[in-house]
């Protein structure tokens, strides 16, 4: 139960307890008085309790939203997009802000951008990202497979600059994925940018 409805719940109590010890002396009734004693304790105790429960929960660290993404796929999806920023060679602040964005969207955190300038700036234009999703495209549902040449594309799409390398990069990112070039062109295709 949530601590907010444990305290209504115990203030609740007190006062029917309050309410029937009047009625209670009132009427000169001993059982009734002990009745509306018992409740007026036990509110009080259902109050602390509630009290309890909602400063632990308000005290508690938040956490982040539970990806429903593994670690691999997550991975793989960030050097992706950072091979796809890197492909022609000039990182622009466009490309590091999409990445950040998609990040953010997947794991519900803000990565920090010079974090992710760091990461794509570690992996550069030589990082064989091809033959790590061939290594591990077993293990990516169809979906992941769309969402990481998506996000690719749209880190392509981002510095509104579409050069013959990072065109090149995309396909061979959209194989390494498992699509051929019919299907590739399809996808660019259906996102109309």
């Amino acid at each position: 139960m949530n601590g907010k409805v444990i305290i209504v719940l115990g203030l609740l109590l007190i006062v029917l307890g309050g309410f029937g010890l009047y009625f209670a002396y009132e009427n000169a009734s001993p059982s009734g008085a002990t009745i509306a004693w018992v409740m007026i304790v036990g509110g009080t105790l259902v109050l602390l309790g509630g009290i309890a429960r909602f400063m632990s929960q308000f005290m508690s660290p938040q956490h982040a939203v539970e990806s429903r993404y593994g670690p691999t796929e997550i991975r793989l999806l960030v050097q992706a997009m950072g091979t796809m920023a890197a492909a022609d060679g000039k990182i622009t602040n466009q490309e590091i802000e999409t990445v950040a964005q998609v990040y953010e969207h997947m794991l519900g955190s803000r990565i920090a951008l010079k974090d992710v300038r760091s990461i794509v700036d570690d992996l550069g234009m030589h990082f064989d990202i091809v033959s790590r999703i061939e290594s591990q495209r077993s293990r990516l549902s169809p979906q992941m497979r769309r969402l990481i040449f998506n996000c690719c594309y749209l880190v392509m799409m981002s510095d509104l600059v579409e050069e013959r390398r990072e065109k090149e990069t995309m396909r061979r990112i959209g194989n390494a994925l498992g699509f051929d070039n019919e299907q590739i062109a399809d996808m660019i295709a259906a996102a109309g940018v």
